[in-house]
């Protein structure tokens, strides 16, 4: 009876570590860099993923920092080639973050208020 218990708490952990593995394996930062295409400002942020979302937090050519409680909701990913996220708020966006490796990135950064595109790349950790 001892060996049934000793093999069910050995069980028990393996699958509870099973189950924490995969949710590190998914933790990823994006540092983009990137452009208008319709004139010269710049921007760099950062998109970090939670879960379902990405948090983001921004720093324009001028040097001012959006706060970090924004949240991209993951729309679509495809597997080893493209994340679409989508922001709904007073402003909403689509951003497609685009891998070209493991480390490096590209980013297309969409205002859908007036369909200006922003683009440049990224590094992943």
């Amino acid at each position: 009876m001892k060996r049934k218990s000793v093999y069910f708490n050995h069980m028990k952990k393996l699958l509870l570590l099973l189950f924490i593995v995969p949710n590190l394996a998914l933790a990823e930062t994006w540092d983009c860099t990137y452009k208008s295409t319709k004139g010269s400002a710049s921007e760099s942020s950062t998109f970090e993923r939670q879960g379902e979302f990405f948090t983001y937090g921004a720093s324009a050519s001028r040097g001012e920092y959006r706060s970090r409680n924004e949240k991209f909701k993951i729309a679509k990913e495809i597997q080893g080639g493209k994340i679409i996220l989508v922001f709904n708020g007073f402003q909403d966006y689509i951003v497609e973050l685009i891998y070209d490796n493991k480390v490096d990135g590209r980013i297309v950064f969409t205002d859908m208020r007036d369909l200006a595109q922003w683009k440049g790349s990224c590094s992943i950790k």
